[in-house]
């Protein structure tokens, strides 16, 4: 755990392999699943239509209740542990790159878009294994210690992601496949994005976003 943090504070982010049981987050998965078919027969459509048109599900929701107790105590444990002192939860979502809904995600950097409420640091628990077919996030290691840029809508008709087609993003960004069971953190500065779900199966995710309990904002 040294080490992954030790790389964390040093590239922006890290991976913590094998810190869940796997069987645990496939029962979070079908329980989410559950939800997600309840909510899509209470607006009488289908699965594929609900999926086609909603990606995220913010905390409280019908869909993220399921997971709030877990993401309270053992992923904020895991947190805890990770960064070496207490921390609070800011805020969770249940995110898909679905069969239905499966575009890349252009790169950003996520405290551009909480300055309302601004956190420190995200752990990203994929609900299946994440290879680069199924759209694995991507990061450009130590952007976390550059400025931190304006919020921009990147689903804009006319947005163009200069920072993907910049040489620094092409030459040295790092793409992180993960396994179920395994956690991703990542700085809040840090640039990011997720390429397009080429595999054709659903890949959902729970993020939790998290402080350090005297964690001072700098944006």
């Amino acid at each position: 755990m040294k080490n992954i943090k030790k790389h964390f504070e040093e590239n922006g982010f890290g991976v913590l392999n094998d810190i869940l049981p796997r069987a645990k987050i496939e029962n979070i998965y079908q329980n989410i699943m559950v939800d997600i078919i309840k909510c899509a027969k209470e607006l009488n459509c289908s699965l594929e239509s609900y999926l086609t048109n909603v990606t995220r599900w913010l905390h409280p929701s019908p869909v993220t209740e399921s997971v709030r107790v877990f993401a309270e105590t053992v992923l904020k444990e895991i947190a805890c542990h990770f960064i070496g002192e207490e921390v609070k939860l800011s805020k969770f979502n249940i995110i898909s790159k679905s069969a239905y809904a499966n575009g890349a995600i252009p790169c950003h950097q996520d405290i551009a878009y909480s300055d309302g409420e601004p956190y420190e640091f995200s752990l990203w628990l994929p609900l299946q294994n994440v290879t680069l077919q199924e759209g694995a996030l991507e990061f450009l290691p130590k952007s976390h210690l550059g400025e931190i840029e304006s919020a921009v809508d990147f689903w804009q008709p006319n947005f163009v992601d200069k920072i993907f087609l910049s040489s620094d993003w092409q030459e040295n960004h790092i793409a992180v496949p993960v396994q179920v069971g395994d956690a991703v953190a990542f700085d809040a500065r840090i640039w990011h994005r997720s390429a397009k779900n080429e595999s054709g199966q659903n890949r959902f995710a729970i993020v939790t976003r998290w402080s350090r309990i005297n964690y001072r904002s700098t944006c």
